[in-house]
């Protein structure tokens, strides 16, 4: 089987490409270009895959996709924080990028020779077709602390039919240490990206480049009485909840409760943000089961952030508009940022659905 895989310049999609050639499919590797500075697809990566490809005795290929990386991704990520949101921009990266542009226009590459008949990624996750629904079916991986699941919510049905997940079943050990079993022991250790790629290593050098108004400081409110308890940093800098980094003068402890964007200010209050019974989502996406199907599956456990935990919750479809959703939790729920990805199990890890947070209630 010709096999293409999505190289970063990391271990785990090297493994990936060692282990399928190991096993005697017709390999080949495509990295994409994203963004100069980040520290995942940069061109340094992007250098080190290449490198790593001639170790294997692979082909490999570079899809530029920085303008449309730049379009579609960080703008509207800097448009979000400006206006006061929490966007959260990786899945859509998965769905529009690293499972969609790049195989689709690394195939328009290889039109001249046999195409791929499959993406692999070092995703950690795992894929099966589900026999009730018909449907794929995107499951947890073995290692829990490193489940990517939750960010691959958006993927279709359609994309599905031709990934390839290999590392669902290892744990990241394991994997380290098969990678200097097979030979790739410079890149064993390499630690793993943090944070989105787009702002490391350096977030307040990324909005000095990309938007400096951002780095405006602005006052810290308090939202009881108004008074002006400091200054902050740049509103991109905190979130919904946060309690450390303030640096107030009174040296009392604060939560953030809101992000002003329209005055440039934030507001906090010596008690943390009340917590929320329920979640208004829209553009969401079904997986295992559809709208309908989904209703029929008790009990469903919610997530609300990356490698967070699973929140007993029902997940109501609304009937009259099939673009939203409702999410009820048993118990209160700590506060959750407009625009952070929503995503609901059932009880053996099965990916059902996932949406963004619309609002809070």
């Amino acid at each position: 089987m010709k096999i293409a895989v999505g190289m970063s310049g990391g271990v785990d999609s090297a493994v990936v490409a060692a282990l399928l050639h190991q096993s005697g499919h017709q390999v080949v590797g495509v990295s994409m270009l994203t963004w100069k500075h980040s520290l995942c697809c940069s061109f340094e990566d992007v250098s080190q895959a290449r490198q790593l490809c001639k170790q294997l005795g692979l082909k490999h290929y570079i899809i530029d996709l920085s303008e449309a990386f730049r379009q579609q991704i960080v703008e509207p990520y800097i448009q979000g924080r400006l206006q006061g949101r929490t966007p959260n921009p990786c899945p859509q990266c998965n769905r529009d990028f690293k499972l969609g542009a790049l195989w689709q226009r690394l195939q328009q590459r290889l039109k001249s020779e046999a195409g791929a008949e499959c993406l692999a990624t070092g995703h950690y996750v795992r894929l099966a077709a589900d026999p009730l629904s018909r449907r794929w079916a995107l499951c947890q991986a073995r290692d829990k602390r490193r489940d990517q699941s939750y960010m691959l919510w958006p993927l279709s049905q359609g994309q599905l039919q031709y990934c390839l997940f290999p590392l669902g079943e290892y744990l990241k050990p394991q994997l380290r240490e098969l990678a200097v079993d097979l030979g790739l022991g410079q890149i064993a250790r390499k630690p793993d990206s943090q944070d989105l790629c787009f702002l490391t290593p350096d977030a307040r050098g990324f909005w000095a480049r990309e938007a400096p108004e951002a780095l405006l400081p602005g006052p810290i409110v308090d939202a009881g009485s108004g008074e002006v308890l400091g200054q902050h940093k740049g509103l991109p800098f905190y979130t919904l909840g946060q309690r450390r980094g303030l640096d107030l003068k009174d040296g009392q402890r604060r939560y953030v409760q809101a992000l002003q964007a329209e005055n440039n200010a934030l507001c906090v209050s010596q008690h943390p943000p009340h917590e929320v019974l329920e979640l208004q989502l829209n553009a969401f996406n079904y997986l295992a089961v559809d709208a309908l199907g989904i209703d029929a599956i008790s009990p469903h456990f919610v997530q609300v952030r990356l490698h967070g935990d699973l929140h007993p919750a029902r997940w109501l479809p609304d009937p009259l508009d099939p673009g939203r959703a409702r999410v009820r939790f048993r118990g209160g729920l700590p506060p959750v940022a407009a625009g952070q990805s929503v995503v609901c199990y059932d009880g053996q890890g099965r990916l059902l659905a996932g949406g963004l947070l619309s609002r809070a209630g």
